[in-house]
């Protein structure tokens, strides 16, 4: 189910959320609550001009089939480690990272290019930062190296960009 122009709710949801409260549920809140977020994105899906990868648990085939069988798909895939599944809305009963990270309160993607690297799509981002008005802080791009960490939000003031 689409949420934006390039974005399933799937990937942007872990799959226990979507399990737990339904697709048209969280559609109905990224849509309402978190469309900053779905905005911010994107803005950068724009800016690269290509396919971007969040969460891609739901393209995996044992997925699929769990959910077409009539059951829930997270348990289907739990323990994967070749999917991603925390790369968007986390759980806090499934912790990835910090603690206080502000993907437990969906407000943050994780987001894998296709070919652009993440430094470069965090240097345009920062030569125009009135043009990325949802964007509250980056993880340094130098650092993370395969993804660009971005938090959403209404900002005032400058892109926060720090170390992880």
């Amino acid at each position: 189910m689409k949420v934006s122009a390039n974005l399933h709710v799937e990937e942007i949801t872990h799959p226990w959320i979507v399990d737990k409260f339904g697709l048209e549920r969280c559609r109905k809140v990224l849509q309402k609550k978190r469309w900053y977020v779905l905005e911010g994105f994107e803005m950068i899906r724009d800016l690269v001009d290509e396919p971007c990868t969040i969460n891609n648990y739901m393209w995996d085939s044992a997925y699929k089939k769990a959910i077409k069988a009539g059951h829930q798909g997270y348990p289907a895939i739990k323990g994967r480690q070749d999917l991603y599944i925390n790369s968007g809305i986390r759980i806090f009963n499934d912790p990835v990272g910090s603690a206080l990270s502000t993907h437990y309160i969906w407000d943050t993607l994780d987001i894998k290019f296709q070919s652009a690297e993440p430094i470069a799509v965090q240097q345009a981002i920062m030569g125009d930062e009135n043009g990325f008005p949802y964007i509250l802080r980056m993880e340094n791009a130098n650092v993370t190296e395969t993804w660009l960490h971005a938090e959403f939000g209404i900002r005032q003031g400058d892109i926060d960009v720090f170390n992880p």
